[in-house]
């Protein structure tokens, strides 16, 4: 019923970044469903309670006509290794609902703690976030991402990091690395050594 979703950060009862969430579905909905969304993100998104304590991820979850909102208490997931894995013909363009293709790659990631998707030699993104390579003077992420995350967006807009296709035999040319999204804000999540990469 709800193909397309986002995951919006709500920190202490404020709405972090709606207007990229709204760019991303306006996008999103015209792109799948082939017309203009008859309701507006920002007019129906509304907290439960303003006094809503702590950090929550609100899931925003869209079909052609309906929509449905759910809140839930949001844990960083710690992330210390991610497995290089090799798929290319996978596809995660839009925020799916339907994760199969994610899940199943997952359950080879071994004894690492998320993946690190290569698709036709080229970088793209973990089973949950964008990546930011450093290389001691900039931030540079995969132009061949697989999801335009609305953290990568804003960032790149901000000229805080810049995009080039990244060869996964070019990794070893950074030095660290930030797996970023809406709820794992750039300047919260630690960095993590390009050996971090197996």
């Amino acid at each position: 019923m709800f193909p397309l979703f986002e995951s919006i950060k709500v920190l202490n009862g404020k709405i972090f970044h709606l207007e990229w969430h709204r760019w991303r579905f306006e996008r999103s909905y015209k792109y799948f469903f082939g017309k203009s969304a008859p309701f507006k993100i920002e007019e129906v998104i509304s907290l439960p309670d303003e006094s809503i304590v702590g950090l929550h991820k609100l899931r925003f979850s869209y079909g052609i006509n309906a929509y449905r909102i759910d809140y839930e208490p949001y844990v960083y997931k710690k992330i210390n290794s991610l497995k290089l894995l090799h798929h290319n013909s996978i596809n995660y363009s839009l925020k799916y609902t339907d994760r199969s293709d994610l899940d199943f790659l997952l359950t080879k990631k071994g004894n690492c703690d998320d993946i690190l998707i290569v698709k036709n030699q080229f970088v793209t993104d973990s089973s949950l976030a964008n990546i930011v390579f450093f290389d001691g003077e900039k931030w540079t992420t995969p132009k061949s991402a697989l999801l335009k995350g609305t953290s990568r967006e804003r960032l790149i807009s901000n000229k805080m990091i810049h995009e080039k296709d990244i060869d996964y035999r070019e990794i070893s040319n950074y030095k660290c690395f930030k797996l970023i999204n809406a709820m794992r804000d750039f300047n919260e999540v630690e960095s993590l050594t390009i050996d971090s990469i197996i």
